[in-house]
């Protein structure tokens, strides 16, 4: 049923040319978010790096639940982006899911968006190098993998998966971190009313 349930393990960083990214999320735009942004649950947490360790990756976990500590903001400003992301990822079902801030100390816990099985393409923004990061654990090494911000953007491309072994994975910052995802031939449609509905084989 889900067009996720045949991804195999994928994870690029830069792949594509940033530059088109980089005019359109500039300064103006940065500010935009912040400015609009709205406290999800963001508080200043000097033990957030503690909340990030795991010791058991059994049993699969879809989101991050309540242990996150972020802001978010309008899903129509990742909209704005979607004909550019469009055109990188060269697919025309395309949508704009999460879409957040993490401000210093802030961060999402551990989870692998197994319900939700396809390609995920992120645009991130950071005010520092390497002051925030994506961790994932290597669906086949099981390695612990930390993969640190640029300053300025950096992109990511990695599949998820709806059946073993999953892609964990989780996000953490120690600046000012602005993330936007999309969700690239995801296993459904939204028709012009907003509803959902699941494509099948």
């Amino acid at each position: 049923m889900c067009a996720g349930n045949n991804l195999i393990f994928k994870f690029d960083r830069n792949s594509y040319d940033k530059s088109t990214v980089e005019e359109i999320v500039n300064s103006d735009f940065i500010n935009k978010c912040l400015s609009e942004s709205k406290n999800f649950n963001y508080n200043l947490n000097p033990n957030w790096q503690e909340l990030l360790k795991k010791e058991s990756f059994d049993e699969p976990l879809n989101t991050s639940g309540k242990n996150r500590n972020m802001k978010s903001f309008d899903k129509k400003i990742s909209e704005d982006l979607l004909p550019i992301v469009k055109k990188l990822v060269n697919h025309h079902h395309v949508f704009a899911s999460g879409h957040y801030i993490y401000p210093p100390t802030g961060f999402m816990g551990w989870h692998t968006n197994h319900k939700m099985p396809c390609k995920r393409f992120y645009i991130t923004y950071a005010s520092e190098d390497k002051k925030s990061f994506f961790r994932y654990r290597h669906p086949e090494t099981k390695e612990i993998i930390t993969d640190y911000d640029d300053k300025g953007i950096t992109l990511r491309e990695f599949n998820v998966t709806q059946k073993p072994p999953y892609f964990w994975h989780c996000v953490g910052s120690d600046c000012i971190r602005i993330s936007l995802g999309y969700r690239v031939n995801p296993p459904y449609h939204i028709s012009r009313s907003g509803e959902l509905y699941y494509k099948h084989n």
